[in-house]
């Protein structure tokens, strides 16, 4: 299951007298495990925008954690998707830095809310966030550890399950805290590392899917 929280926008020339509130409410961010930045892709100014929200999410002590520089930063690091709406209203001629911002953060997807265009791949892409946020596990769950294999079905992904007689044996990922009270169960012998993919979309080809379009290009 996953829980969607709005918070409040980016008003320009706010009152000083809700300077505060405005930034008690953004506060909820740090309680966030991803963030979705919406960005009005129409707007001429949609770079300033987005520039001025990254860095008050750094004053509140958040980073991206596709950025390079987040390992060295001081705050927390979190998957942030960033969402180009309203593309239907930009040319083709147009489409350059949102292609070069793409490259830049690879959790980044054009889309319009209006015609429904990759809004699929919106999805996805938070679906790729979540999955950062897991660690691979292969482990051996002992029969009379049931809560585990419940647990591990329902809050991580379970790519493989073979049952054994002694024991489940799963492979797949889990979340850190999951992963920690599994570790006396776990047959991995080395960590892995998970490697996302930070190819350049191409915004023709979003409403075909995200995973159909990027296997069409891997073998271009």
């Amino acid at each position: 299951d996953v829980l969607f929280t709005d918070t409040v926008g980016f008003i320009q020339k706010l009152p000083t007298q809700l300077i505060a509130a405005f930034r008690a409410t953004l506060e909820e961010v740090k309680e966030a495990d991803v963030i979705v930045h919406v960005i009005d892709a129409s707007n001429p100014n949609w770079e300033k925008q987005s520039t001025s929200v990254m860095r008050t999410l750094a004053d509140l002590g958040v980073v991206d954690a596709a950025d390079p520089a987040s390992e060295y930063a001081d705050g927390q690091a979190k998957p942030i998707v960033t969402l180009l709406n309203k593309m239907d209203r930009v040319s083709q001629k147009k489409l350059s830095p949102f292609l070069r911002l793409q490259h830049q953060r690879p959790l980044t997807v054009m889309a319009s809310a209006k015609t429904g265009d990759g809004m699929l791949d919106f999805v996805l892409c938070v679906e790729d966030a979540l999955r950062t946020l897991l660690s691979p596990i292969e482990v051996l769950i002992p029969f009379n550890k049931g809560e585990l294999l419940n647990e591990l079905h329902e809050r991580g992904v379970c790519d493989s399950v073979t049952y054994l007689d002694s024991g489940v044996r799963v492979s797949g990922k889990a979340p850190l805290d999951l992963c920690q009270r599994l570790e006396p169960h776990s047959l991995l012998e080395v960590d892995l590392e998970v490697v996302e993919d930070d190819g350049e979309e191409d915004w023709k080809a979003l409403a075909k899917g995200r995973h159909s379009y990027m296997a069409q290009r891997n073998r271009a």
